[in-house]
């Protein structure tokens, strides 16, 4: 009697909890083994249930993306080793590309061109670097020649947990605001009819608790700032009041689950040190729950949340750096960031493996 055993004598059951618990890079070789495997874990629940799994027994080990060049370079959000080298698509390689959100595994990433010497070019991509698959989104619900380098273009991306769906929101400045939302199950965008007299800061929005938030400014005889958020399955817009904050750049951000908010100035007065103010929203949506957490003279400019009470910043000799809230030391990261480089955190998923005849598979790079 043979007392070997292979993956057709397991239950599916088995087979799939065993998936479940492998890493991207082993679920991609693995589709391979059989036309069965293939279609488990391409199909749409296998992909959702993973990244959950992933996300909540894993979320320490969620990475760091630079965009350098034609590149984005991957390292690990602890201990900041480089992980991979990853080339961008070659659609995406332009002189003005810019990430404007991640989420769930999936990069949006737009592109524009107004060289004189060639055509107008506009485009946006969902991009999913662990896979290396990267969709092309159609044309918007209006013509692209009325954009120029004065239009104000906001742009969103979040998924929507209900319907187990991503979306990309759209805002454009033009003689009156448009608002369209693109919907990735659908492959389409529509129109949605809302008045949006907001001036806008020139940062990404972030994402938390189903909407999207973007610091923002009500022009009148006496301007407003404020937190202009998105709700992307209600695909509705919101006000969140910002605290009574210093002087200074404010930059919104997410912060163990919480909405932040964090404000460079100047220590005591003009002629003091440049400092950064932390604020938190202690329970989302009241805006008395705004506390101050913290103030520090860092090293460089803030650049992104770390984890375990850590901050990157960014030096003048454009290196990184870790700063601890609770020892208040700074460590040195390793890591140099060029002018053109960026920082996303990101956690790898299988989002656009299922969509096998609408994305473009790109050749991998070795790790």
């Amino acid at each position: 009697m043979n007392g070997t055993m292979s993956s057709k004598d397991l239950p599916i059951e088995i087979v799939i909890d065993i998936l479940l618990r492998l890493p991207v890079n082993a679920l991609i070789r693995f589709r391979s083994v059989c036309k069965s495997w293939r279609s488990i874990i391409s199909s749409p629940n296998f992909i959702t249930t993973h990244f959950n799994n992933n996300n909540s027994v894993c979320s320490g080990s969620s990475l760091l993306y630079t965009v350098v060049s034609s590149q984005i370079q991957i390292f690990d959000n602890n201990t900041f080793d480089k992980i991979s080298e990853v080339e961008l698509p070659s659609d995406c390689q332009n002189d003005y590309r810019r990430i404007v959100g991640s989420c769930n595994g999936l990069l949006c990433i737009e592109i524009l061109s107004y060289q004189c010497s060639h055509p107008f070019k506009y485009a946006l991509y969902l991009w999913n670097p662990s896979i290396r698959k990267l969709k092309t989104l159609p044309n918007s619900c209006f013509s692209y020649q009325c954009l120029d380098e004065k239009t104000s273009v906001e742009l969103g991306l979040g998924f929507d947990c209900h319907t187990n769906d991503f979306k990309v929101i759209r805002i454009l400045h033009l003689y009156e605001p448009v608002v369209e939302v693109y919907t990735l199950s659908k492959n389409s965008w529509r129109k949605i009819e809302v008045i949006a007299p907001w001036i806008f800061t020139a940062e990404s929005p972030v994402f938390l608790n189903e909407c999207l938030h973007w610091r923002a400014i009500y022009p009148g005889e006496v301007w407003r700032e404020f937190i202009l958020t998105f709700n992307i399955h209600e695909e509705v817009f919101g006000e969140l009041m910002l605290p009574d904050y210093e002087d200074g750049d404010a930059t919104v951000k997410v912060y163990k689950e919480s909405l932040a908010l964090f404000v460079w100035g100047n220590l005591d007065d003009d002629e003091g040190p440049d400092c950064c103010y932390i604020w938190m929203m202690r329970e989302y949506g009241v805006a008395e729950s705004w506390v101050k957490l913290f103030t520090i003279v860092p090293e460089g400019r803030f650049w992104s949340f770390g984890f375990d009470n850590e901050i990157i910043l960014k030096t003048k000799d454009k290196n990184l750096v870790a700063y601890n809230f609770e020892n208040l030391n700074f460590k040195k990261i390793g890591i140099r960031i060029p002018e053109d480089g960026d920082l996303f955190t990101f956690t790898e998923s299988l989002v656009l493996l299922e969509g096998e005849n609408e994305v473009l598979e790109q050749q991998k790079s070795s790790d």
